[in-house]
């Protein structure tokens, strides 16, 4: 008799356990927050540029007629001056939008404006054309004041870091000045001149970089960027090429001015640190 109750008890354990463990508090997987980069943004960017410009100018073959002379011609000259480096801070601003695959691949579009004062000046060393117009001691002033690109991005998101690479075009504001000094030659005297031009130079720019989210709206990062503008031309005023007594037949004492062409081309580097503020896009991704 008390084995059979025994028995009982325990068969009615067994079948009330299963009800017993529904009863009981089952415990929720952790909540993962997925950050994304999904929005648009703006933001303002300070950093470094370095420069390298190369510089030539030259003069054409140029005849002028003089009272009682005639014709008198300027043989074509062409200045080499050394190659330059240049380097300076930079300031600007950044407007972006970014899309955010299910994959974690970030695509996104974004322009930039930065202000600077990237200058250096050569000077012609050694005259390097057939003509006696370029004299050494002359210079050229090279001088960036602002740059802007815009670029496509593309990259990768691990939760709160984006690594991307970006390329596209820019654009650059580049002037150019030109100091022809005064200089005598064979006791007859050569007056100085100046000038100056300004361009806007497009380029290829590419580069690569790094951002990390502080929160769903703010983000920080920095920048790398290679720019090659291409080759512009810029007038630079006119250069005395031949002066003097330039009569067998009467002292007549004048010049016969050459137009002088600056060409020149150049590269960037600079290293930007970037801060953003990304507009509402929207609940964060939450995840189990």
């Amino acid at each position: 008799m008390n084995r059979a109750f025994v028995a009982g008890i325990g068969l009615l354990a067994v079948a009330a356990a299963p009800a017993v463990a529904a009863d009981l508090p089952v415990k929720a997987p952790p909540l993962i927050v997925a950050y994304n980069w999904n929005g648009c943004y703006v933001g303002a960017n300070g950093g470094w540029k370095w420069g390298r410009f190369r510089d030539s100018a030259d003069v054409p073959s140029t005849t002028a007629t003089f009272p009682l002379v005639g014709a008198v011609t300027a043989v074509a000259d062409v200045a080499y001056p050394d190659q330059i480096n240049g380097n300076s801070g930079a300031l600007g601003a950044q407007l972006g939008c970014r899309w955010e695959t299910p994959g974690h691949w970030v695509f996104g579009v974004e322009g930039d404006f930065d202000w600077t004062n990237l200058s250096a000046t050569s000077v012609l060393r050694t005259p390097s054309g057939v003509g006696l117009t370029f004299v050494p001691g002359d210079s050229f002033t090279d001088r960036m004041r602002w740059e802007s690109s815009v670029r496509a991005i593309f990259g990768r998101s691990f939760d709160r870091w984006l690594v991307y690479g970006t390329a596209g075009v820019a654009f650059a504001r580049v002037s150019m000045d030109s100091n022809y000094i005064a200089t005598i030659s064979g006791g007859i005297p050569f007056p100085p001149s100046a000038g100056s031009d300004s361009k806007i130079l497009p380029g290829i720019t590419i580069g690569g970089g790094v951002a990390y989210a502080l929160s769903k709206n703010w983000d920080i990062g920095a920048e790398y960027r290679f720019t090659a503008y291409a080759k512009g031309d810029f007038n630079l005023g006119p250069v005395a090429g031949s002066c003097g007594n330039i009569s067998n037949v009467a002292v007549v004492i004048g010049c016969v001015n050459q137009n002088s062409t600056g060409h020149k081309d150049l590269e960037t580097s600079e290293i930007l640190f970037k801060l953003n503020y990304r507009f509402d896009y929207g609940p964060i991704v939450a995840r189990y």
